[in-house]
Order: C-alpha cells, then sequence, then structure tokens
C-alpha cells in the first residue's frame, strides 16, 4: 500500500510537470540544518540553482535565519543570505535581509501557515548596487493522512517588488506541492514541485523541481 502511495504522488508531480515543454526549468538542490532553542529557532543552509538547455549554474548562496515565537503559534524572525549571481557569466555579489512574521492554525487534520515577509537585496554589478526590496505573502498548508508518511504540503505565494525607482508592482505568483520522509532520526528528504507565473509584462513562467535534504537538533 506504501508502494502504491509513493507512486500516486510521482504520477502528481509528473502531471504537474508537463507544462514544462517550451517553458523554463530549474531545479534547486538545498542543504539546511536547524536547531531548536525553546522559544527561539536557528537555521542555516546552502542552495545551488541549476537552469536546463543548456545545464547551468545560476545561482549559489548560503542562509542562516533565527526566528522568535512571540505565543505558541506567533512567530516573528530575519534571514540573511549571500552568494553570487552566475547568469552573466560572471561572479556578481548578492547579499539579502530579510524580517518575516508566520502565524500557525489547525482545522482537524489541516494545518495553516499564513506568512509576510519584507526583503532588501543588493546586486553588485560593475562596482554599482542595485537594491531590490520584496513584499511576500504566501499561505502554506499540509495535510496529516492517517497511517500515510508521505504528507501533502502546499502553498500559494505572491510577490509584490520595489526596485527603488518606482513603487510596488505586483511580479509573480509562486505555486509549489510537495512531500517529505524522515529518512533516519531528525533527517529529512523533501521533494516539492513549484511553478512560478509571471505577471509582469517582460516576466516569464518558471517550473522549479526542489530537492532537500534537512537536519535538526
Amino acid at each position: 500500500m506504501t508502494m502504491i502511495r509513493i507512486i500516486i504522488y510521482v504520477a502528481a508531480l509528473l502531471s504537474l510537470g508537463t507544462s514544462l515543454v517550451g517553458q523554463s526549468f530549474q531545479s534547486w538542490s538545498i542543504a539546511e540544518v536547524g536547531y531548536d532553542l525553546g522559544r527561539f529557532d536557528l537555521e542555516a543552509d546552502y542552495q545551488l540553482r541549476h537552469s536546463y538547455g543548456p545545464t547551468a549554474l545560476e545561482r549559489r548562496f548560503a542562509q542562516v535565519s533565527v526566528s522568535y515565537k512571540i505565543l505558541k503559534d506567533l512567530k516573528i524572525g530575519s534571514a540573511y543570505r549571500f552568494g553570487s549571481d552566475l547568469r552573466r557569466q560572471e561572479f556578481v555579489p548578492i547579499n539579502r535581509i530579510a524580517f518575516l512574521m508566520q502565524y500557525r492554525y489547525k482545522v482537524n487534520r489541516l494545518t495553516f501557515r499564513p506568512r509576510i515577509q519584507w526583503q532588501h537585496q543588493v546586486r553588485t554589478v560593475n562596482e554599482e548596487d542595485r537594491i531590490t526590496q520584496k513584499f511576500r505573502l504566501r499561505m502554506q498548508g499540509d495535510y496529516n493522512i492517517r497511517k500515510w508518511k508521505l504528507d501533502p504540503e502546499f502553498a500559494i505565494e505572491y510577490f509584490l517588488s520595489n526596485d527603488e525607482k518606482s513603487a510596488y508592482t505586483s511580479e509573480k505568483l509562486r505555486m509549489t506541492i510537495g512531500t517529505e520522509r524522515e529518512i533516519i532520526d531528525q533527517l529529512l528528504f523533501k521533494v516539492s514541485y513549484r511553478y512560478e507565473l509571471g505577471i509582469e509584462e517582460d516576466s516569464s513562467n518558471l517550473n522549479i523541481l526542489q530537492i532537500a535534504l534537512s537536519y535538526s537538533f
């Protein structure tokens, strides 16, 4: 029965991926570690992003974050990301800081995690700093299925962007479906499919396959 359920999940991800033909495709590979300190949570991760056709490393970066539980189901946090953008065939440093607030609430076996995030990113191109600010509004959830270790997870996220030369405008929608499985104690394997729908006139759509290993203390 477990194998049948795994096949169902794979088939669902493949059916979502039928839209890959003729569109942009990326893979995101992530290694992350987390530490629970009661009201504080510490996390760190390293990520590689590849584009295909032909295969090329586009971005690489590390991120450290901390969050604080104000209440049982409400937390605030901050994250700092640093790395490089290789899309122009040259090393372009990236620095980004973000602040967020997230709430959690349950409805029977369904858990929702709405989040709002503001971020400030600096890309240094030819010794010139290019600044972009974004608001991100995300609704994430998961459903706990009885006697099934591959519970579905889903999310939809709306991006507003501002390059400091204009007001915030709609940038894109990001939709995600995935699951995770504990390999050994505290070590999780996560896989998800993401689809980004560009809203701006000059933006394009993007398909993303994300794979992550996550260890928590």
